[in-house]
């Protein structure tokens, strides 16, 4: 499917037309402290700035993306809520799944979820914090979600797992191909300076 076709379907059958027919995920760069919890806090700030790098090699590796408001347990313990991206293997790369684990890896994150297309959501660990689900120490373990309920939450959303929820900002799938020249310019370049995990954890706003 060509990306203008999502332009042509209504707001919330573009995104579930994308998880039906692409392999699709969620991750995002928030994190509320730094060393599994015990860390010093992250700013808003910051962390709009690591979502941004983020974002901006998501684009690089091909991926549509869109974003949605979402929560999550860090730690397993306090529920948080944050700024995620769904995103989508329009290209049919067969990568993202490797992708998304190495980026959660790379932004220490609990996990990152995934799906085949049209197939059930999984949660994998991409961190080694003990107490972070579904790893508890321990990177790429599986736990099952289940299939999205689209519209269940509302017009823009779907229940992902224990009644929590991810409601879409917008409905657009973004792209490196409508971005400004500009911007894919700084897409392009976006890997140099953040080649491993410690610099991009030392990201500041």
């Amino acid at each position: 499917m060509k990306f203008q076709d999502y332009i042509n379907e209504s707001p919330l059958s573009r995104v579930q037309k994308a998880w039906t027919e692409h392999a699709s995920g969620t991750i995002t760069a928030f994190r509320s402290k730094e060393d599994c919890g015990n860390g010093r806090d992250i700013p808003k700030k910051e962390n709009k700035s690591r979502n941004s790098v983020l974002r901006a090699m998501l684009l690089k590796r091909g991926y549509g993306i869109t974003k949605v408001k979402g929560s999550w347990f860090e730690n397993n313990s306090v529920e948080r809520g944050e700024s995620s991206y769904f995103v989508v293997d329009i290209k049919d790369s067969g990568k993202l799944k490797k992708d998304l684990k190495e980026l959660g890896e790379k932004f220490d994150q609990d996990a990152i979820t995934y799906a085949d297309a049209n197939g059930d959501y999984i949660a994998i660990s991409t961190n080694e914090c003990p107490q972070a689900w579904p790893g508890f120490g321990r990177l790429g373990v599986e736990s099952a979600l289940g299939k999205p309920k689209f519209g269940k939450t509302g017009v823009n959303g779907f229940s992902r797992v224990g009644g929590r929820a991810f409601v879409f900002e917008s409905n657009d799938l973004k792209t490196k191909f409508n971005c400004y020249p500009t911007e894919i310019r700084s897409i392009m370049k976006i890997d140099e300076g953040y080649p491993d995990r410690d610099s991009i954890r030392n990201i500041r706003g």
